[in-house]
């Protein structure tokens, strides 16, 4: 017998977040634009990075909330 678990998407459309996985793009700022559950279960996140090239496609555990100054003292 399995047990289903609903697991929420890490960031939503629209939330600024910087890149923290390997490569180049690491420390780009970008925003999120798209989010895909894959038959997996595992989401997957279209980032518009600011240096305006076509969205990428990244896992969550690439990705990490970009605290701006504003939000940091809330």
């Amino acid at each position: 017998m399995g047990t289903d678990y609903a697991v929420a998407s890490r960031f939503n459309v629209g939330d600024q977040v910087v890149y923290v996985g390997p490569g180049f793009r690491n420390g780009d700022l970008g925003e999120v634009v798209g989010v895909a559950k894959g038959f997996d279960s595992i989401y997957r996140y279209d980032v518009c990075f600011s240096d305006g090239t076509l969205p990428d496609r990244c896992f969550g555990y690439e990705l990490q909330l970009h605290r701006t100054e504003s939000s940091k003292a809330a």
